[in-house]
């Protein structure tokens, strides 16, 4: 028989080889509940509980009534006349279909997404940081991660024999990690500072990773998580400042992820966009190149399956600006929904609208069960022998770091996994709770952590943290 046209020696090695290792957790969840569903397989436990995945919504709460009108009012405008939709649910209905090429949500649009669109997060930017923002640097994308894809495409090359380097935060999103790889770049761990106060980023620590990626590639980029995710910090203004004139004096492309913006927990520090210190800075800092980007995915809003978001590039010439339309024009357009839920987003309701009153009751009930779950857990956790976790600031994950025993270690070692996915993996199969592996993010040597998202249901999170406490009570006592 021939050798198969597709086939794992002749499969792109960039991808092939990555690993992904999300995907290890997530499989054995889905496997054991489809065994559930059949009846296959006997557990203690009658249900998967997917506390790994960042559910965006509330589960207790659902959507914003505003978004979800104005989404169904344009996927059927025969009921324009419906009086269950608000008068300026309608009229911006009217805008957004005279925004779609042939007045329809399922036609092709613009490459960079609706002008009008546009406009308003420039308008959200130029309000949010008390600084000028053109439009005409502002780009819509399908979601964050497409965004985040595609600024790191434009630097993958080779110079003198050595590819690209990304600078990127450990812990941090494995998705960069993904990125970073498909473009055959090279990507340089910077390990985030954790004391007493926290989770922060360390300018020794970035000296360090720089100085020793330059044997290996041409660091261009770094990568910013803010908020972070997993670890949920949210970075000063002065520890933004460090990193602004750090990425000048090295000349490096700056990537501000900065999707949890609107998920602020803390009343102590708000969040600070780096386009704002940047532009405060003053000459010469703000002339760096930077790239901030934000999505509808998160937050109060929280459409993540609609994929909408957006990024602005600052200080980047015409001539390069041009290069990034013809890549960005290859997909068409983004998602015509994720854009809709982009102007929900950055255009919400004003006081006076008749939405208004509802809508600011529903991103307040929001935001409020958020904290108060997470306030829940982490007050059961510093009551819980062996785990310690610091209480996040802008963005609904609890990253608990859990006391591993010498003898749990070895055991991990000697089926040659990480400790950390020893952990949840026992946890799952013990009680049927998921939660992530800490070394999917990253994390230090002789450091441990799960990520457990705190936006499951009220009715379940009291159970589903008492099982976690007694499940790990008993790993402690297996392996003293």
């Amino acid at each position: 028989m021939a050798l198969k046209c597709l086939n794992l020696n002749n499969i792109n090695s960039a991808i092939k080889d990555t690993e992904f290792p999300v995907t290890r957790i997530n499989k054995l969840a889905a496997e054991t509940e489809n065994n559930i569903k059949k009846g296959t397989h006997e557990y203690d436990f009658e249900e998967i509980i997917r506390a790994d995945i960042a559910v965006a919504q509330d589960p207790d709460h659902g959507s914003i009534t505003f978004a979800r009108q104005l989404m169904a009012l344009l996927c059927l405008p025969s009921s324009r006349n419906d009086p269950m939709f608000p008068s300026d649910v309608k009229s911006r209905v009217e805008e957004l279909m005279n925004e779609c090429c042939g007045r329809s949500l399922g036609s092709y649009g613009e490459a960079l997404g609706m002008e009008g669109i546009r406009k308003h997060v420039a308008e959200f930017i130029e309000k949010r940081d008390g600084h000028p923002c053109n439009y005409e640097n502002i780009y819509l994308g399908s979601g964050s991660y497409y965004i985040l894809k595609h600024i790191i495409q434009f630097f993958a090359a080779v110079s003198d024999g050595k590819p690209s380097g990304v600078l990127k935060p450990t812990p941090g999103p494995p998705q960069y990690s993904w990125a970073i790889a498909q473009h055959r770049m090279k990507p340089v761990n910077y390990y985030l500072k954790y004391d007493a106060d926290g989770w922060s980023i360390d300018i020794v620590e970035l000296k360090r990773a720089l100085e020793e990626s330059r044997k290996f590639c041409n660091p261009r980029i770094i990568l910013i998580n803010n908020p972070g995710n997993p670890t949920g910090h949210v970075l000063t203004k002065q520890n933004i400042e460090e990193i602004i004139k750090f990425a000048y004096s090295e000349n490096l492309f700056v990537i501000a992820d900065e999707v949890y913006q609107n998920n602020s927990y803390s009343i102590d520090k708000e969040f600070v966009s780096f386009k704002k210190v940047l532009c405060d800075l003053g000459s010469p800092y703000d002339g760096l190149q930077i790239a901030s980007v934000m999505s509808s995915s998160k937050g109060y809003l929280g459409e993540s399956g609609a994929r909408g978001g957006f990024f602005e590039l600052l200080n980047v010439d015409a001539e390069e600006r041009y290069v990034i339309y013809k890549l960005l024009s290859s997909n068409s357009c983004p998602t015509v929904g994720g854009q809709i839920y982009v102007d929900c987003l950055v255009n919400s309701p004003r006081k006076g609208d008749p939405s208004y009153e509802l809508f600011i009751s529903e991103k307040n009930k929001i935001i409020s069960s958020h904290r108060s779950k997470i306030q829940f857990i982490t007050d059961s956790f510093e009551k819980t022998r062996g785990i310690s976790s610091f209480k996040p600031e802008g963005a609904p994950f609890i990253f608990a770091q859990m006391e591993m025993p010498p003898k749990a270690v070895r055991e991990a070692e000697s089926k040659n996994i990480c400790p950390s996915e020893m952990y949840t993996t026992k946890l799952l199969r013990s009680t049927g709770i998921c939660v992530s592996p800490g070394f999917i993010f990253g994390q230090r040597p002789g450091r441990y952590f799960f990520r457990m998202s705190a936006l499951l249901p009220k009715i379940k999170l009291k159970s589903v943290v008492t099982k976690i406490q007694e499940f790990q009570e008993s790993f402690l006592m297996k392996y003293k």
